[in-house]
Protein backbone atom coordinates (compact mmCIF):
# COMPACT_ATOMS: atom_id res chain seq x y z
CA UNK A 1 0.00 0.00 0.00
CA UNK A 2 2.93 2.25 0.84
CA UNK A 3 4.62 1.86 -2.35
CA UNK A 4 1.38 2.33 -4.61
CA UNK A 5 0.77 5.51 -2.83
CA UNK A 6 4.60 6.81 -3.59
CA UNK A 7 4.34 5.70 -6.92
CA UNK A 8 1.06 7.85 -7.43
CA UNK A 9 2.26 10.49 -5.91
CA UNK A 10 5.65 10.35 -8.03
CA UNK A 11 3.08 9.61 -11.11
CA UNK A 12 1.36 13.24 -9.96
CA UNK A 13 4.76 15.23 -9.80
CA UNK A 14 5.80 13.83 -12.73
CA UNK A 15 2.14 14.19 -14.75
CA UNK A 16 1.96 18.02 -12.88
CA UNK A 17 5.78 18.62 -14.11
CA UNK A 18 5.18 17.19 -17.96
CA UNK A 19 1.79 20.17 -17.75
CA UNK A 20 3.73 23.30 -16.44
CA UNK A 21 6.45 22.61 -19.08
CA UNK A 22 4.05 21.78 -21.93
CA UNK A 23 2.03 25.34 -20.80
CA UNK A 24 5.29 27.06 -20.57
CA UNK A 25 6.15 25.98 -24.26
CA UNK A 26 3.15 26.23 -25.42
CA UNK A 27 2.66 30.12 -23.95
CA UNK A 28 6.23 31.25 -25.83
CA UNK A 29 4.41 29.77 -29.24
CA UNK A 30 1.10 31.56 -28.46
CA UNK A 31 3.03 34.56 -27.60
CA UNK A 32 5.17 34.53 -30.90
CA UNK A 33 2.01 33.85 -33.18
CA UNK A 34 0.42 37.10 -31.30
CA UNK A 35 3.58 39.20 -31.85
CA UNK A 36 3.37 37.69 -35.10
CA UNK A 37 -0.71 38.98 -36.48
CA UNK A 38 -0.03 42.42 -34.47
CA UNK A 39 3.10 42.76 -36.66
CA UNK A 40 1.02 41.69 -39.81
CA UNK A 41 -1.60 44.26 -38.86
CA UNK A 42 0.49 47.28 -38.19
CA UNK A 43 2.37 46.34 -41.88
CA UNK A 44 -1.27 45.81 -43.27
CA UNK A 45 -2.20 49.07 -41.65
CA UNK A 46 0.65 51.10 -42.44
CA UNK A 47 0.26 50.16 -46.10
CA UNK A 48 -2.99 51.13 -45.96
CA UNK A 49 -2.15 54.44 -44.43
CA UNK A 50 0.10 55.34 -47.20
CA UNK A 51 -2.29 54.16 -50.23
CA UNK A 52 -4.99 56.80 -48.75
CA UNK A 53 -1.82 59.59 -48.30
CA UNK A 54 -0.42 58.88 -52.17
CA UNK A 55 -3.22 57.93 -54.23
CA UNK A 56 -6.06 60.02 -52.80
CA UNK A 57 -5.80 64.16 -53.10
CA UNK A 58 -7.89 64.10 -50.10
CA UNK A 59 -10.93 66.66 -50.32
CA UNK A 60 -11.71 69.00 -51.79
CA UNK A 61 -9.66 67.66 -54.12
CA UNK A 62 -7.77 71.65 -54.79
CA UNK A 63 -7.10 72.26 -50.78
CA UNK A 64 -3.32 72.56 -51.32
CA UNK A 65 -3.83 75.59 -53.72
CA UNK A 66 -6.83 77.30 -51.46
CA UNK A 67 -7.25 78.36 -47.98
CA UNK A 68 -10.17 75.46 -47.37
CA UNK A 69 -9.56 73.20 -44.41
CA UNK A 70 -9.51 69.85 -45.83
CA UNK A 71 -12.12 67.02 -44.57
CA UNK A 72 -10.02 63.92 -46.27
CA UNK A 73 -6.40 64.32 -46.16
CA UNK A 74 -4.47 62.77 -49.33
CA UNK A 75 -1.15 64.18 -50.86
CA UNK A 76 -2.06 63.04 -54.43
CA UNK A 77 -1.69 65.63 -56.98
CA UNK A 78 -5.66 65.45 -58.39
CA UNK A 79 -4.20 65.98 -62.01
CA UNK A 80 -2.87 62.66 -62.43
CA UNK A 81 -2.50 59.40 -61.17
CA UNK A 82 -0.60 56.69 -59.54
CA UNK A 83 2.03 57.85 -57.05
CA UNK A 84 2.46 61.71 -58.23
CA UNK A 85 2.27 64.08 -55.11
CA UNK A 86 0.55 67.38 -55.51
CA UNK A 87 3.62 69.97 -54.73
CA UNK A 88 0.78 72.59 -53.06
CA UNK A 89 -0.71 69.99 -50.36
CA UNK A 90 3.07 69.65 -49.52
CA UNK A 91 3.56 73.20 -48.82
CA UNK A 92 0.32 73.62 -46.63
CA UNK A 93 1.95 70.96 -44.58
CA UNK A 94 3.39 72.12 -41.00
CA UNK A 95 7.42 72.26 -41.31
CA UNK A 96 8.74 70.21 -38.50
CA UNK A 97 12.39 71.34 -39.03
CA UNK A 98 12.53 74.96 -39.83
CA UNK A 99 12.02 77.75 -36.91
CA UNK A 100 8.77 79.23 -36.54
CA UNK A 101 8.58 83.16 -37.61
CA UNK A 102 6.06 85.61 -36.01
CA UNK A 103 5.42 88.99 -38.25
CA UNK A 104 4.28 91.93 -36.40
CA UNK A 105 2.49 93.78 -38.94
CA UNK A 106 0.30 90.85 -39.17
CA UNK A 107 0.65 89.08 -35.76
CA UNK A 108 0.53 85.92 -37.45
CA UNK A 109 3.34 83.01 -36.80
CA UNK A 110 4.72 81.20 -39.86
CA UNK A 111 5.48 77.61 -40.27
CA UNK A 112 8.69 77.76 -41.73
CA UNK A 113 10.21 75.84 -44.84
CA UNK A 114 13.37 77.15 -45.62
CA UNK A 115 15.95 74.98 -48.10
CA UNK A 116 18.79 77.59 -48.04
CA UNK A 117 19.44 81.27 -48.60
CA UNK A 118 16.82 82.84 -50.69
CA UNK A 119 14.79 80.23 -50.50
CA UNK A 120 11.92 79.80 -47.60
CA UNK A 121 8.22 79.45 -47.67
CA UNK A 122 6.28 80.79 -44.69
CA UNK A 123 2.61 79.77 -44.01
CA UNK A 124 0.54 80.78 -41.34
CA UNK A 125 -0.37 78.21 -39.03
CA UNK A 126 -4.16 78.77 -38.96
CA UNK A 127 -3.54 77.55 -42.97
CA UNK A 128 -0.95 75.06 -41.79
CA UNK A 129 -2.33 71.69 -42.05
CA UNK A 130 -0.03 70.21 -38.83
CA UNK A 131 0.69 66.39 -37.68
CA UNK A 132 -2.41 66.03 -34.99
CA UNK A 133 -4.69 67.33 -37.73
CA UNK A 134 -3.11 65.24 -40.39
CA UNK A 135 -3.80 62.13 -37.96
CA UNK A 136 -6.97 63.12 -36.98
CA UNK A 137 -8.20 63.06 -40.45
CA UNK A 138 -6.55 59.92 -41.35
CA UNK A 139 -8.36 58.39 -38.41
CA UNK A 140 -5.59 57.06 -36.73
CA UNK A 141 -5.06 59.69 -33.92
CA UNK A 142 -4.32 58.32 -30.31
CA UNK A 143 -4.43 54.40 -31.98
CA UNK A 144 -1.01 54.61 -34.26
CA UNK A 145 1.82 56.39 -34.50
CA UNK A 146 3.95 57.23 -37.47
CA UNK A 147 6.23 59.58 -39.86
CA UNK A 148 6.74 60.57 -43.14
CA UNK A 149 9.05 62.35 -44.44
CA UNK A 150 9.15 63.51 -48.20
CA UNK A 151 12.94 64.40 -49.20
CA UNK A 152 13.56 65.33 -53.07
CA UNK A 153 15.34 63.26 -55.03
CA UNK A 154 16.81 66.06 -57.64
CA UNK A 155 18.62 69.10 -56.45
CA UNK A 156 18.39 72.33 -58.76
CA UNK A 157 20.80 75.20 -58.33
CA UNK A 158 20.67 78.18 -59.93
CA UNK A 159 23.34 80.61 -60.34
CA UNK A 160 23.96 84.07 -62.22
CA UNK A 161 26.84 84.24 -64.62
CA UNK A 162 26.16 87.23 -65.64
CA UNK A 163 24.28 90.35 -64.43
CA UNK A 164 23.05 92.35 -67.43
CA UNK A 165 23.43 92.26 -71.59
CA UNK A 166 21.68 89.38 -71.25
CA UNK A 167 21.56 88.04 -67.59
CA UNK A 168 22.24 84.80 -67.88
CA UNK A 169 21.71 82.09 -65.47
CA UNK A 170 23.21 78.34 -65.10
CA UNK A 171 21.13 75.83 -64.09
CA UNK A 172 22.82 72.50 -62.33
CA UNK A 173 20.57 69.29 -61.85
CA UNK A 174 21.68 66.31 -59.53
CA UNK A 175 20.28 63.10 -59.09
CA UNK A 176 21.22 61.31 -55.96
CA UNK A 177 25.06 61.28 -56.38
CA UNK A 178 25.45 61.79 -60.08
CA UNK A 179 24.50 64.69 -62.66
CA UNK A 180 20.70 64.45 -64.44
CA UNK A 181 21.90 64.15 -67.87
CA UNK A 182 19.54 65.50 -70.18
CA UNK A 183 17.30 66.55 -67.81
CA UNK A 184 14.12 68.67 -69.18
CA UNK A 185 14.19 71.39 -67.10
CA UNK A 186 10.95 73.95 -66.88
CA UNK A 187 11.52 77.21 -66.00
CA UNK A 188 9.32 80.72 -65.14
CA UNK A 189 11.23 83.94 -65.30
CA UNK A 190 9.58 87.26 -62.86
CA UNK A 191 10.86 90.61 -63.46
CA UNK A 192 10.28 92.68 -61.38
CA UNK A 193 9.48 96.31 -62.48
CA UNK A 194 9.53 100.06 -60.76
CA UNK A 195 6.00 101.93 -60.48
CA UNK A 196 5.51 105.21 -59.68
CA UNK A 197 2.27 103.33 -57.32
CA UNK A 198 2.80 101.49 -54.50
CA UNK A 199 2.82 98.12 -56.26
CA UNK A 200 5.15 97.09 -58.45
CA UNK A 201 4.74 95.58 -62.09
CA UNK A 202 5.71 92.26 -62.49
CA UNK A 203 6.42 90.36 -66.43
CA UNK A 204 6.73 86.75 -66.55
CA UNK A 205 8.26 84.41 -69.28
CA UNK A 206 8.05 80.79 -69.31
CA UNK A 207 10.56 78.29 -71.23
CA UNK A 208 12.23 74.48 -71.28
CA UNK A 209 15.38 74.41 -71.52
CA UNK A 210 17.98 70.75 -71.70
CA UNK A 211 20.95 69.72 -69.40
CA UNK A 212 23.98 68.48 -71.21
CA UNK A 213 25.58 65.29 -70.11
CA UNK A 214 27.01 67.15 -67.04
CA UNK A 215 23.66 68.27 -65.92
CA UNK A 216 23.90 71.71 -66.83
CA UNK A 217 22.42 73.85 -69.33
CA UNK A 218 22.04 78.15 -69.31
CA UNK A 219 19.16 80.21 -70.05
CA UNK A 220 19.41 83.95 -71.62
CA UNK A 221 17.15 87.32 -70.49
CA UNK A 222 17.13 89.99 -72.30
CA UNK A 223 16.12 93.88 -71.45
CA UNK A 224 17.10 93.61 -67.63
CA UNK A 225 19.34 95.73 -66.06
CA UNK A 226 22.09 94.64 -63.57
CA UNK A 227 20.21 96.88 -60.64
CA UNK A 228 16.50 95.11 -61.52
CA UNK A 229 15.08 92.60 -59.13
CA UNK A 230 13.82 89.38 -60.57
CA UNK A 231 12.91 85.75 -59.54
CA UNK A 232 13.67 82.31 -61.35
CA UNK A 233 11.73 79.43 -60.51
CA UNK A 234 12.89 75.96 -62.07
CA UNK A 235 12.02 72.47 -62.07
CA UNK A 236 13.53 69.49 -63.87
CA UNK A 237 12.27 65.49 -64.36
CA UNK A 238 13.27 63.14 -66.78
Amino acid sequence: MTGATIDHLVSVTVFIAAIVLFIGLFNQTVQTAIIYQQHRYLASRCSDILDTILLSPGYPINWGKTDTYPTSFGLQDPEFTQYRISPYSLMRLQSVTGTPITYPKTGLTYSNITMGFGNFLLVPYTKAINYSAAAKLLGVNNTLGFQLTVTPIITVSITETQASNPLTVSVKVYGLGFPLSNATISYCFLKVARNQGNTPLYSSTFGTIFADDEGEATVSFQNVASDESYVLIAYAHL
